[in-house]
């Protein structure tokens, strides 16, 4: 069952991910994230690639529409591109933790077969800010 629910994130994310041109220097999509939070909702977001360092990272985005819904507590987060599974980088590790003490028990996919999960608090061992 559990290995299903994890599918279940990992094929939405692939779904989402659908790399696009917005303009000369805008690219999106190249990387999806699904987050599953503490209340049993799931929010999606894509990366945003620009020119000039502005975008930003398809879990921060995924991120931004879980705190517009009112919650902050995640606990299973899949990131891929090309439908590879991907680890948040380490900012968006900062972030996920910068949330909430709980999202130290945030589980990340690493892979479906055989299925392999890792704790946020396990990419970041000696976090700063305890």
């Amino acid at each position: 069952m559990e290995n299903e629910f994890w599918r279940n994130l990992y094929d939405e994310a692939v779904a989402n991910c659908n790399e696009r041109k917005i303009s000369d220097s805008i690219f999106v999509g190249s990387v999806s994230a699904v987050i599953f939070t503490e209340k049993g909702n799931i929010y999606g977001g894509v990366s945003i690639d620009t020119a000039c360092s502005m975008g930003y990272c398809a879990e921060r985005n995924a991120i931004g529409s879980m705190l517009t819904a009112g919650e902050s507590a995640i606990n299973k987060l899949v990131a891929v591109r090309n439908k590879e599974i991907l680890m948040p980088c380490g900012v968006c590790r900062e972030f996920l933790m910068q949330l909430g003490k709980k999202n130290r028990e945030t589980e990340i996919l690493v892979s479906l077969s055989p299925l392999r999960v890792v704790k946020l608090g396990e990419l970041l061992p000696y976090y700063w800010n305890k």
